[in-house]
């Protein structure tokens, strides 16, 4: 069906630019069905494949005459995905096969490196048209405290660190975290180093071990700019782990109870810090046999700063999926919500022109926020949605209502505001599924993309 590079990008754009969502689905399915345009589409979307590197912009490429054959381009992919390749010699690599491309062939590659093949589709339309072409990373995810889910007693309660989500792993010999999401966190790559180094001082196979925990720099803001800016290390960084178990957990292997896994957690800490890396913590344990201790104990990490308190099923394995095992008490509802729209302020309100608020998508209700953000953050945010919109080819100025908006099911890759999580606190839940009273709290980009659905063996 494809014989080459220009052909799969031919048949991106005519995805693209369908605009049903039905035909796009027929159209992907069917192009799935070819080996070629399925590797392509593998490459580009496997959290667990990444470059290293930033492809050029098709203005500094001198382009040939190649129509982009997957036998000369794929040995470079990979070489650049297991790190043979890094550096000046990747670069220098890189060039030099785009050297070899057509344009059309070539900007099939820039889509590949830069993981979004700008079709309008993501890993879950890729999954509904093909079940399996990608594996999804998903960890396990506390569901919000109810007294009725105890069964038994006693329960573990850690505190609930205000940070964020990693699991440190290796790939081919390359350790890294990773976020909820599956994306490499890049700027703990010298924690996951130092880590991945003392590894072998331990009674743990560093090739075979998933550690999961709360990577923290200071508050959350700090932590969340700090993990943000990819090209900064986040040097005061500290990992508190609560789970230890084998990465092939994530390729179907039955996990342990909690209480062996936590037991991992206590041994792989002291023999760490016995190996000098002092920045990996173990987070503390204690055990209520009451509602009525859990609660105490809540009070008491808020009141050292953390966000909540965790409570553990102690016979509980580990789901790659939300768990009533796992229960999180926090001190107000919120929900994390992507965004999916965008609306200017009110009229005859300083804000008529410029950033009124968001909207979010609740299980296809729409949720408009317009409350909790500083003068600085609306101007920062209006000039994202600027771009997005430009982007998206409209006029930023949409008015007040109803503003504008996207189906949730189209990638946002690439956006600036469109797709980023959103932490908003209500009062309740409307009877038509919105929220009453929502208020923007924080930005949650650690839990961008974030699937329930498990990892493909």
């Amino acid at each position: 069906m494809f014989s080459n590079l220009e052909q799969v990008v031919d048949e991106l754009d005519r995805i693209a630019a369908e605009s049903g969502r039905n035909e796009k689905e027929r159209l992907l399915k069917a192009a799935l069905q070819d080996e070629l345009f399925r590797k392509v589409v593998v490459y580009a979307y496997d959290p667990f494949i990444t470059f290293g590197i930033t492809p050029p912009e098709s203005g500094d490429v001198r382009f040939g005459k190649g129509d982009g054959d997957m036998r000369r381009v794929e040995p470079m992919l990979l070489n650049l995905s297991s790190r043979k390749l890094t550096g000046s010699e990747a670069a220098t690599e890189v060039e030099k096969v785009f050297g070899t491309l057509s344009y059309r062939a070539g900007e099939a590659l820039r889509r590949i490196m830069k993981k979004d093949l700008r079709a309008g589709i993501n890993t879950s339309t890729i999954n509904k048209a093909r079940e399996g072409t990608i594996p999804v990373f998903a960890i396990m995810r506390a569901h919000v405290f109810e007294e009725k889910r105890i069964k038994s007693w006693p329960v573990a309660v850690e505190p609930k660190v205000d940070g964020f989500r990693g699991v440190h792993m290796a790939k081919g010999q390359k350790p890294q975290f990773y976020t909820r999401s599956g994306q490499e966190m890049t700027s703990a790559n010298d924690l996951a180093a130092e880590i991945y180094a003392a590894l072998p001082k331990t009674s743990y196979d560093r090739d075979a071990i998933a550690i999961d925990g709360e990577v923290k720099s200071g508050s959350f803001n700090q932590t969340s700019g700090d993990l943000r800016r990819k090209s900064v290390q986040a040097d005061e960084a500290i990992f508190y782990v609560f789970d230890v178990f084998p990465s092939a957990v994530f390729e179907g292997e039955k996990p342990a109870s909690y209480q062996v896994r936590r037991q991992n957690v206590e041994k792989l800490v002291k023999e760490l810090h016995a190996a000098g890396v002092t920045r990996v913590q173990q987070l503390p344990r204690y055990f209520a046999n009451s509602h009525e201790e859990i609660y105490n104990l809540f009070d008491k990490f808020v009141a050292q700063g953390h966000e909540g308190a965790m409570v553990k099923i102690q016979s509980g394995t580990y789901k790659r999926s939300k768990s009533h095992d796992w229960l999180k008490v926090k001190p107000s509802d919120t929900e994390d919500l992507p965004i999916v729209g965008f609306f200017n302020g009110e009229p005859g309100t300083k804000n008529a022109d410029g950033f009124g608020g968001f909207i979010l998508d609740r299980d296809g209700v729409h949720v408009r926020v317009g409350g909790g953000f500083s003068d600085e953050l609306r101007k920062e945010l209006f000039d994202d949605w600027c771009e997005d919109a430009k982007r998206l080819g409209i006029d930023p100025m949409v008015g007040f209502k109803p503003g504008f908006t996207v189906d949730p099911s189209i990638s946002t890759v690439g956006f600036k505001l469109l797709g980023r999580l959103s932490e908003v606190e209500f009062h309740e839940v409307t009877p038509d599924g919105s929220l009453r009273h929502p208020r923007h709290l924080r930005f949650r980009d650690d839990k961008a993309d974030e699937q329930s659905v498990p990892l493909a063996a």
